[in-house]
């Protein structure tokens, strides 16, 4: 009797102890939320005490979900999976690590946001506030902190909010350009502290994956003083859609940046050209721009010899490439490298051994592919000896 005493008091006692346990845990994940926004300084205006109190609701809201529902998409990309195929446990695993993340994020925020609010003075790290309105895409909040921000924090910090911008995907390439003058008129400094290759993939990023396809964002740093050689530049703009070439062409009349040059090693080893001739996007007006230029249409850097392809190699492979999804009519990509293919031959492009190894896996497009090799006097399918060039080499 008195041991199922002792056992029924033991198995009480331990189901106590986890529950405090469960308890206190979820008061550590889930306390920094509890709470309302304190009672604003009487030194705050109206209307920033209604942006820092919408802004307060956002980090214990739409921000921790908007983290939740991130976590699980990278989840489901990574495993192959649909969403949808989360078992319970998956998902409260998933959900646990999202609201651990929006702790470490925001708990932070948002004590110096309510300390902010309570007391009308900047807090130290104002920047990181500036840096999560940013990426809520909420404008007047973002320039409230940077200018708060000017009597507390690193000058470096708000430098590294103007390389944010850039990356922000849902804002128009205009008030971005607006946004990075406004910096600028609060005295932010604009200095080469990022790397070229970080630069470089910031601009790219713009470039690709936002309005910015005319290249407007890197005009604005290049002629606010941030420094990128020709050889970075080249690297970066010849992997782009053609249509940044006419910001490239006027940064170099204006002597912003130097002409592209021929030869990109010992950073890349490659040629422009080589790179104009495999640009993904199909690029026949920059191959057209540097031939204007002087570019040969053959990799003459000692570099890039040996296995390296040639200008008309790389854009018969990338053709070969393209041709894998294609048939009956072109799409507008093919034919802008089969331009570029046929610009190359105008000039002397000479096909070599790798060339007939390159031929379009499409019966059209290989059609095409030799038809235009034999214009120019290849005939790149007959018997071992196939070319009978029609143009100089350049």
């Amino acid at each position: 009797m008195r041991l199922r005493k002792i056992i029924k008091a033991a198995s009480a006692a331990s189901l106590g102890v986890s529950g405090l346990i469960l308890l206190g845990g979820y008061a550590w994940l889930y306390g920094w939320k509890w709470g309302s926004a304190p009672a604003a300084n009487s030194s705050m205006q109206a209307e920033e005490v209604r942006l820092l109190q919408e802004f307060d609701t956002c980090l214990v809201s739409q921000a921790v979900q908007d983290n939740r529902a991130e976590l699980r998409q990278t989840w489901a990309l990574d495993e192959g999976l649909e969403v949808e195929d989360l078992t319970w446990v998956g998902e409260l695993s998933l959900r646990l690590a999202a609201d651990w993340l929006s702790k470490a994020t925001y708990a932070p925020a948002r004590e110096s946001l309510h300390a902010f609010l309570s007391t009308g003075k900047a807090q130290e790290n104002m920047t990181y506030l500036a840096f999560l309105a940013l990426n809520k895409q909420d404008v007047p909040l973002f320039k409230l902190f940077v200018e708060k921000s000017l009597a507390a924090g690193s000058p470096h910090e708000r430098e590294h909010l103007l390389f944010r911008i850039p990356g922000q995907e849902s804002m128009p390439v205009a008030q971005r350009l607006e946004l990075l003058d406004w910096m600028l008129s609060k005295g932010v400094m604009l200095t080469n502290r990022m790397s070229p290759y970080r630069f470089r993939e910031v601009m790219a990023h713009s470039m690709s994956y936002t309005d910015d396809e005319r290249g407007e964002i890197l005009d604005w740093f290049l002629r606010h003083g941030y420094e990128l050689d020709g050889i970075e530049a080249a690297a970066l703009l010849l992997r782009q859609k053609q249509s940044v070439l006419p910001t490239w062409q006027k940064l170099v009349a204006d002597g912003v940046l130097p002409p592209p040059p021929m030869e990109l090693s010992p950073q890349y080893p490659s040629t422009a050209m080589q790179l104009a001739a495999d640009n993904e996007h199909g690029a026949p007006e920059m191959v057209r721009w540097l031939l204007a230029l002087g570019h040969g249409v053959h990799a003459e850097a000692p570099a890039v010899k040996g296995d390296w392809l040639q200008p008309l190699d790389a854009c018969a492979q990338r053709i070969q490439y393209l041709s894998m999804g294609v048939s009956g009519e072109q799409d507008a990509l093919l034919l802008r490298h089969l331009e570029v293919l046929e610009i190359l031959l105008e000039h002397g492009a000479v096909p070599t051994e790798l060339t007939r190894e390159m031929l379009p896996f499409d019966a059209v497009v290989r059609q095409q592919f030799v038809e235009l090799m034999q214009k120019h006097g290849h005939h790149i399918t007959a018997g071992d000896n196939p070319y009978n060039a029609c143009c100089v080499p350049e």
